[in-house]
């Protein structure tokens, strides 16, 4: 199978004029992801599996990464344009199907996953603000075509899966579908205006952010679409906590101060994060359950049992 990868990722990196650079292969999810080295340039490739994305989609995530890097200066992955001037290209390989590919600058920076210190997570506020105060401009004359990810809340209402049955009790699993019940009366009545709803990330869990410097900064724009801010918001603080972090209130509340220092709060954050939070801990659950081997996850098992917790003492 990497062999099969290297060959498209050879085949991709003509379309840039990279075909002899050096080549190390990263990740392989809803993308293959290499580390490209030229010897003074770094860059990552990236080739979407065929069949998620469509071209019109992907571009809105290039565009807008290509105007936060111009406009805010802020240091994303830049997508780089192939040779015929073009930031998407796709790879055709006899026989096989279209592969949409595209090259980002590299960003430097050390993943601290869930060892985030006070300042690190104050900027991480601030910079969601941006992202989002960034994007309400970027979007001002497109239609919505691509959804941010939220998972699939019903599914623990009356389908949670063989997973879910194994790793739960009756009252734990009655639980689940309670808080499932709860977010999806709760999201649906909310308002989308441009204060609390547009372009967002989507992913901005602590594994998507770099400290280099001592600044922090965003990668893996793919997941973007279009979503409440507090979704954005929840799916960091939700990430952040679990370990189930002692000082986590206290950081929550910095990183809200921050946010707000640059941009508004959504309408009513204090009375609907709750509910995203509890959307984004349902979605963290289900996505550890359906890894293949939940196991080999740092945090995995632990979670399973931290979550529902955490989900209980939000329903008190």
């Amino acid at each position: 199978m990497l062999a099969e990868y290297r060959r498209r990722a050879t085949a991709g990196l003509k379309l840039y004029g990279l075909q002899e650079a050096r080549t190390e292969f990263l990740s392989d999810s809803d993308n293959i992801v290499f580390r490209v080295d030229t010897g003074t340039e770094r860059f990552a490739l990236r080739l979407q599996k065929p069949g998620r994305l469509d071209q019109g989609q992907i571009l809105v995530e290039l565009e807008w990464l290509r105007r936060l890097r111009q406009d805010q200066g802020l240091e994303v992955p830049e997508p780089v344009a192939g040779r015929d001037g073009r930031l998407l290209q796709e790879v055709h390989l006899a026989g096989e199907e279209v592969y949409p590919c595209a090259l980002f600058r590299w960003v430097e920076g050390e993943c601290r996953e869930l060892a985030l210190e006070a300042n690190e997570v104050a900027q991480v506020g601030a910079l969601i603000a941006r992202l989002h105060e960034h994007a309400a401009l970027f979007t001002r004359h497109l239609r919505p075509n691509r959804r941010s990810y939220v998972g699939d809340p019903e599914s623990w209402i009356d389908r949670p899966g063989t997973g879910a049955e194994a790793a739960y009790d009756g009252a734990e699993l009655a639980l689940l579908a309670d808080v499932a019940r709860w977010v999806c009366r709760q999201i649906p009545a909310l308002d989308k205006g441009a204060e609390s709803f547009g372009l967002i990330h989507s992913d901005l869990h602590p594994w998507n952010l770099l400290v280099h410097n001592g600044q922090v900064r965003a990668i893996d724009f793919y997941d973007c679409g279009w979503g409440y801010h507090l979704h954005d918001m929840a799916i960091f603080l939700v990430n952040l906590n679990i370990c189930d972090r002692p000082d986590f209130p206290a950081l929550q509340s910095l990183f809200l101060k921050a946010y707000a220092q640059v941009r508004p709060l959504p309408p009513d954050t204090g009375k609907h994060l709750d509910v995203f939070v509890a959307r984004a801990t349902l979605q963290l659950l289900k996505w550890i359950l359906e890894w293949p081997r939940p196991d080999v996850l740092p945090f995995g098992q632990g979670y399973l049992k931290t979550g529902v917790g955490q989900l209980r003492r939000l329903r008190l």
